[in-house]
């Protein structure tokens, strides 16, 4: 099996398609695979994309003392929200993952 070259480099290396391309590609994968082939993006697959891009939020403050020490910290609201986001993005991934096997697995070969 030859494989061609990549001529372009894939969407989530480009700055800012990096946020659109991945979420159209697996949607694509999951309609695809879908019994009733919609071909539409669904919620489930945007709603995965939407925690996912909350998961990856990253703030910190810092705090310099009169003795030269150096303290950063990430406020726990934003530890927790984005904690959070990443548990919620994985159950949807693995959600996701579970319906397109199982319905690639119920296909039959042609």
């Amino acid at each position: 099996m030859s494989h061609s070259p990549c001529r372009s480099p894939p969407g989530w290396f480009v700055p800012l398609a990096n946020l659109v391309i991945p979420n159209r590609v697996v949607g694509e994968i999951y309609a695809r695979s879908s019994p009733d082939r919609t071909w539409t993006s669904t919620r489930l697959v945007n709603a995965w994309w939407i925690a996912m891009l909350v998961s990856f939020i990253t703030y910190t403050e810092s705090t310099t003392r009169s003795n030269g020490v150096t303290e950063a910290h990430t406020p726990v609201f934003i530890a927790a929200v984005t904690g959070g986001a990443g548990i919620l993005a994985a159950g949807l991934a693995a959600v996701i993952v579970r319906r397109v096997s199982a319905w690639q697995d119920a296909k039959p070969s042609a």
